[in-house]
């Protein structure tokens, strides 16, 4: 019997794991709506399983420490040749589409010293998702994904750590945006890769609007036709250190923020002519400049190349066309442009760096899917007017993605006084090719803006209490300003911590005293302390008055008082001895109690008839 996932209810986790050492080896489930839930599960063990899901597959939780999940393979189980399948008449291209809208397959989040290792993951919509955990993930991979690693809320110590880890964007899911790495809004912490790899057709390559990233020894390439990648360097900026490009992208950098780039080598074009904030760029390799006209999405973006959307339309066209199956069936779907009027497509260059013959000498490319019959033909502004650049003929059972690319081009102006820089043709009866780029290129043309580094950051933060009863735990929350990498608290009681950005660090002072805390702000621009003397005023609990000690039947005494402290977090002993003047050391402990709210207490204590006279004494700590 078929099974219809829309036809799937969403019932919890498959499986809860709580408490001390759970064991998961060598299972297998097909198709549960949530698979594995470890909620409080220390030092668990999840490996050589096979565990599909439809919503949720790992989630790691409540608390738990020193898990480890390794040796897996998570996969939708329609995969699996099990006998279940899709509705009648959908193919599997639609598994992997439906996955990528409703899959998530590793859900971090409260949790401490997860270690992820040797995992593999085909179709997702995100990948890894971190909401509050910390630890390492080494050797894990996913293909097929709409988002592969992203990062929500940071841990309120340590980080999360990645080591040759790898993610291919090639589905566009839900329609939300592809994206390989994402530091979403509202995230402080910082999450480091080393030696990743990265391909597919992401929307955003790096997408960092809050928080920092930090990528080393890493390799990033295109996986198809598609336009070019963005990177976004906002929150507390981007660090690229030693990473390999075979791919175009574009560079967006906030007013204020910083992108770095040391040792790495840009292979294919790069544009950065439109940043409002830092780049640093130390011994870079840099084969080109591109700008370019995005349009393989909705709405087109430009990229220092702007099209006219007047007479175009978006539409969805298949990733891996073929001449049954180019566009509009259920399979993997990418969106481009096409004509719906007139029969020219016009492009507007608007970048600075090549507009009015800037630069001198460049190449053109056009990227489009071929499944119609008609002819394009391209042309450009120069120096002496519109001049053709060249014809392509097309044919209805010649399916594919083309690119065609004109170079060494030298008297391109791109300043026509009608807004027409670039221009398709497109002729024939039928004729109706989709386009998803339009690109110039040409050499390196430099850095922009001329300032790389922010100025230093303003090192600034609040604590709340700051004065009460010991002991007296403060939350101290940032408020510094500026590009920031690092944030250095020294409490003023000889501990010390480091955080990230934003960050809100609690410390805990058991000793009363007044104490002097320090903030310093590191950044790429340098760094500013902010030494708050005296901040933090933690005093001695009040003396309770003891009101008196009565019977309470004929084996206990009840002892009873008020005034001691108020904040609900004391405790207080009752001592005894024979002898008033003996030291307190040798008073006996024969009861401890928490001080009521209010600051009242009252506590039962054994009597033993016979006994010789004793003395009670009440004892805070």
């Amino acid at each position: 019997q078929n099974l219809v996932y829309t036809n799937v209810i969403a019932y919890p986790f498959m499986i809860r794991c709580q408490g001390e050492r759970n064991y998961l080896i060598d299972n297998a489930a097909d198709d549960p709506y949530q698979t594995v839930d470890l909620y409080g599960a220390n030092e668990h063990l999840v490996e050589y399983s096979f565990f599909g899901a439809l919503k949720n597959a790992y989630q790691v939780g409540g608390g738990s420490r020193d898990g480890r999940i390794q040796n897996l393979h998570v996969k939708w189980g329609f995969w699996k040749d099990s006998g279940l399948d899709y509705p009648p008449g959908i193919d599997a291209d639609v598994g992997e589409r439906t996955a990528a809208t409703m899959l998530d397959t590793f859900i971090i989040n409260n949790c401490t010293n997860e270690t992820l290792f040797s995992i593999f993951n085909h179709a997702a919509h995100t990948f890894f998702t971190q909401n509050g955990g910390s630890g390492t993930a080494v050797m894990i991979a996913a293909e097929m994904l709409q988002r592969g690693y992203m990062f929500n809320t940071a841990p309120a110590s340590g980080t999360f750590n990645f080591m040759s880890c790898a993610a291919n964007i090639a589905n566009d899911g839900d329609g939300t945006g592809k994206r390989a790495f994402w530091l979403s809004p509202g995230y402080t912490g910082e999450a480091v890769f080393h030696t990743t790899f990265t391909r597919g057709n992401p929307d955003d390559l790096i997408k960092v609007d809050s928080g920092r990233l930090v990528m080393q020894q890493a390799s990033i390439s295109s996986g198809g036709t598609r336009g070019i990648f963005e990177i976004r360097s906002g929150g507390n900026g981007i660090l690229l250190d030693n990473v390999l490009f075979g791919t175009e992208f574009d560079l967006d950098v906030p007013a204020g923020k910083l992108f770095e780039a040391r040792h790495c080598q840009f292979n294919a074009s790069y544009q950065n002519s439109a940043v409002a904030g830092y780049v640093n760029y130390t011994n870079n390799i840099f084969n080109g400049t591109l700008i370019a006209a995005d349009i393989n999405g909705n709405p087109a973006r430009s990229v220092g190349i702007s099209m006219k959307t007047n007479n175009a339309a978006a539409t969805q066209v298949a990733v891996f066309p073929s001449a049954s199956n180019s566009r509009n069936l259920p399979t993997q779907l990418c969106t481009g442009w096409h004509l719906v009027s007139s029969n020219s497509l016009v492009f507007d260059v608007t970048d600075p760096d090549f507009t009015n013959g800037t630069a001198p000498t460049v190449s053109i490319s056009f990227t489009f899917l071929e499944d119609t019959t008609g002819t394009n033909t391209f042309y450009y502004n120069s120096t002496t007017g519109e001049k053709t650049l060249g014809t392509y003929s097309m044919s209805a059972t010649n399916v594919g993605w083309v690119t065609k690319t004109y170079s060494n081009i030298k008297d391109a102006r791109f300043s026509a006084t009608n807004g027409v820089d670039l221009r398709v043709q497109v002729s024939g009866s039928g004729a109706d090719p989709v386009f998803t780029s339009v690109m110039v290129e040409s050499a390196y043309l430099g850095q922009h803006p001329s300032n790389t580094n922010p100025p230093p950051p303003l090192a600034g933060f609040a604590g709340t209490p700051i004065n009460g009863t010991r002991p007296l735990v403060v939350t101290f929350t940032d408020q510094s300003t500026g590009s920031i990498t690092n944030l250095f608290w020294n409490f003023g009681d000889g501990q010390t911590t480091n955080t990230a950005g934003g960050a809100v660090a609690g410390h805990a002072y058991p000793v009363e005293g007044s104490y002097t805390v320090t903030l310093i702000a590191r950044g790429a621009g340098g760094s500013s302390t902010n030494t708050r003397s005296g901040y933090v005023t933690v005093n001695l609990p009040p003396s309770p008055n003891i009101s008196g000690i009565s019977a309470s039947g004929t084996t206990n005494l009840l002892l009873a008082g008020t005034g001691g402290p108020t904040n609900g977090v004391y405790y207080y002993w009752v001592r005894s001895a024979t002898n008033l003047f003996m030291p307190l050391t040798n008073w006996s402990v024969v009861s401890t109690n928490l001080f009521n709210p209010d600051g009242s207490f009252s506590n039962a204590l054994p009597v033993i008839p016979g006994i010789p006279e004793m003395f009670y004494r009440l004892q805070l700590p």
